[in-house]
């Protein structure tokens, strides 16, 4: 987490470290099913997340930087050299796309051993939303919010990429058809990309949150989502935080910005809760 929001490549992302992460068939018994046949495909899944985790801090570092270039803009000079290295900004672009197809390879691996939510009733008083997420288990639940939370992360490079060095959604870095290279039509959503993944994350607060261990499990994954919503949902997010600094001593309140103090999407935000959550799309 201190490589996340430090603007630093993680070590954990160098080959040599990538193997040592692993648990080589003996893994967490609270992500996985112990003793079922399939039991070693999930430790390998569980692995495969936390090595593409620890590929997120670089696409932060990027962010940041391209964010940077991208606020330069205000002195022509500064960003015609910003704009100059177009090979810088493509190899970012390129590194993020496989980030993203690489989480969403991993994400339709994952669904039948680890399936997708059931909507059920809140029973939180303070809920902004009247239908939640709840999971087979909590830790389980947590992996599905770990991964819409990088997503954000990855879809916020996307489209600094995209201010510094236009492409139409579908072209690739050459200027020819998009394939595999489509960015899915997130550059014309802008900020509206994040509505569905904030959503979602933040519709299993109440469930993955539950026990000792729930701030833990849910503190990557709504500290990215406070990044792309409204101030009263940032509000909403801040009184869970609240809750969870009771239980967990290293989430804190103060280590939140102020609302609408954000990062990856400052020029709109996602306005989301009450009864139309993300309109079902729980899965994908």
């Amino acid at each position: 987490m201190n490589d996340l929001f430090s603007g630093q490549d993680c070590f954990l992302a160098h080959p040599q470290w990538q193997s040592v992460m692993r648990h080589h068939g003996h893994g967490p018994s609270d992500t996985t099913t112990v003793g079922s046949a399939n039991y070693k495909d999930q430790v390998d899944l569980v692995d495969d997340y936390m090595q593409l985790l620890a590929r997120v801090p670089s696409a932060v570092k990027n962010l940041y930087m391209l964010r940077a270039a991208n606020q330069d803009a205000a002195a022509v000079a500064k960003k015609a050299a910003a704009a100059l290295d177009v090979a810088e900004v493509a190899r970012i672009r390129h590194s993020m796309r496989h980030i993203r197809d690489a989480f969403e390879l991993w994400y339709q691996r994952i669904l039948p051993f680890n399936p997708a939510p059931a909507e059920v009733p809140t029973q939180d008083p303070a809920s902004i939303y009247a239908m939640v997420l709840r999971y087979e288990s909590p830790w389980k639940g947590a992996l599905h919010m770990g991964y819409w939370a990088s997503l954000c992360i990855v879809y916020a490079v996307l489209m600094e990429c995209q201010q510094l060095s236009p492409l139409d959604d579908g072209d690739d870095d050459d200027g020819g058809g998009g394939g595999d290279e489509s960015d899915d039509g997130i550059y014309g959503a802008g900020a509206a990309a994040f509505g569905p993944l904030a959503d979602r994350i933040l519709r299993s607060v109440e469930t993955v949150g539950e026990g000792m261990m729930g701030p833990y499990r849910c503190g990557y994954s709504i500290r990215i989502a406070y990044e792309v919503v409204d101030e009263r949902i940032q509000a909403w997010i801040r009184m869970w935080v609240g809750r969870f600094e009771k239980r967990y001593a290293a989430t804190a309140v103060e280590s939140y910005p102020s609302p609408r103090e954000v990062f990856l999407s400052p020029s709109s935000a996602v306005r989301g809760g009450g009864e139309g959550g993300d309109g079902g799309l729980v899965g994908g």
